[in-house]
């Protein structure tokens, strides 16, 4: 999608790079570095599966998963607001939430009001910025 700005990030907990696809993933990571109390993260940790409403089954990649230093597990997804309300996002969320509950894990949708944003134009020059001041993470495709 040549609306979403990518690149790469680099963890200051995981002391490696994660590849982003959007401004909203970007903003999640730097904010899961800042966070004291999170021992580490990854990104597209597993797949699950999920029923589309024609009986289909497909699999949906969560996008984070955190490990605590409390030993708590959280499993991430993130969202601009409006999309969270489209159907096939709503079955996704549905089967990782299940998911979730099964295996003990925490789960959270990741929207424009955790990421501290006002709008997603805003999400947008706060990528710019980033990418042009950490131009050696950039790989050109």
């Amino acid at each position: 999608n040549t609306n979403h700005l990518n690149g790469y990030y680099f963890s200051i907990i995981n002391k490696k790079k994660f590849w982003f696809r959007s401004s909203y993933e970007l903003i999640a990571y730097k904010l899961l570095d800042e966070n004291i109390e999170i021992k580490e993260w990854t990104t597209e940790p597993l797949r699950i599966e999920y029923k589309k409403d024609d009986g289909s089954i497909h699999n949906t990649v969560p996008d984070i998963l955190i490990e605590y230093k409390s030993g708590i597990k959280q499993i991430i997804n993130i969202k601009p607001l409006i999309r969270t309300k489209e159907r096939l996002n709503i079955l996704k969320s549905e089967a990782t939430e299940k998911y979730c509950e099964e295996n003990n894990l925490k789960y959270s949708v990741w929207t424009e009001k955790e990421l501290n944003l006002i709008t997603p134009k805003e999400a947008k020059l706060k990528t710019l910025k980033y990418l042009k001041q950490n131009e050696w993470l950039l790989e050109v495709k």
